[in-house]
């Protein structure tokens, strides 16, 4: 039915990943997002919400957490489960299409991700069984960018539909912002809810530490972490607000500051891309 994933490995990124934290709904307390994310999708427990949603604003890592979780479900075998890895490179090369359906970006995704010659009604049946995960990133783009085909209402409406009182489960990523717009509460009151935090200082460091690894890369981690503290302080001055609600810790903006540290390295990176990255 399905062949081995063409999703290709990339050990870079992986070297580079840092697990991150989601706050869970129901505790608030801060938890490791792979840890938990892996435990909802292969949950065997027949009561509880069968959808849940991955909400951040941009830059967190959504995507990138979504990546992470589906290499590591294709990587261990135990768990005995196909995931389904939904991206906007998958479908936006169907925008052009009259009318599209779900049907439709599903088949799409599992034609890149696996060799494909299931129907419909055996996705489904598969889906409702358990055996595929589908990992829907950006359900916010789907419903903005195809608008026409795909409100947030009905399209929820249907992911439920395909896996309530069954042992189906679906995960969804979207911008916070969107969800709170677009959903209405009673609604959400039926789905998992996980916030997914930015950065914390010793993720920051770690995420700095992975990218400048061997010892002559050491100045070039210095440089980013001089560029972000310079940063901080252009934001916010003396008044600093909590480590996680700093700029400087949402994902994104590391990166930038490391790409910045790697284009040059040296104290010219600073003084190159630093006033770029204040303004």
């Amino acid at each position: 039915m399905l062949g081995a994933s063409r999703f290709e490995s990339e050990p870079e990124i992986e070297q580079l990943f840092v697990d991150p934290d989601v706050r869970l709904e129901d505790t608030g307390a801060p938890v490791k997002a792979m840890e938990s994310l892996t435990r909802w999708l292969t949950d065997d427990a027949g009561s509880g919400p069968r959808v849940a949603v991955l909400i951040a604003g941009a830059g967190i890592g959504k995507t990138t957490v979504a990546t992470q979780l589906f290499r590591h479900l294709v990587g261990d075998g135990k768990l005995g489960r196909f995931p389904i890895l939904v991206q906007s490179d998958h479908w936006a090369k169907l925008s052009d299409r009259a009318s599209l359906s779900l049907w439709d970006i599903w088949r799409e995704s599992l034609d890149v991700l696996y060799a494909s010659t299931i129907n419909r009604e055996d996705f489904d049946t598969c889906v409702e069984n358990g055996l595929f995960v589908p990992i829907f990133d950006g359900f916010d783009e789907l419903c903005t960018r195809l608008g026409a085909h795909f409100s947030a209402t009905e399209t929820l409406d249907q992911l439920m539909d395909l896996v309530t009182d069954t042992d189906g489960r679906i995960l969804l990523t979207t911008r916070d912002g969107f969800w709170a717009d677009n959903v209405a509460a009673d609604r959400r009151r039926d789905i998992a809810d996980f916030e997914l935090l930015p950065f914390n200082r010793q993720q920051r460091a770690k995420y700095l530490e992975n990218r400048f690894r061997l010892p002559p890369e050491i100045p070039k981690r210095e440089v980013a972490a001089k560029i972000l503290q310079r940063l901080g302080g252009a934001a916010y001055g003396g008044d600093q607000p909590a480590p996680r609600e700093r700029l400087t810790s949402v994902p994104l903006i590391v990166w930038l500051a490391a790409e910045c540290a790697d284009a040059a390295g040296a104290e010219s990176s600073l003084s190159k891309y630093g006033g770029l990255l204040d303004a």
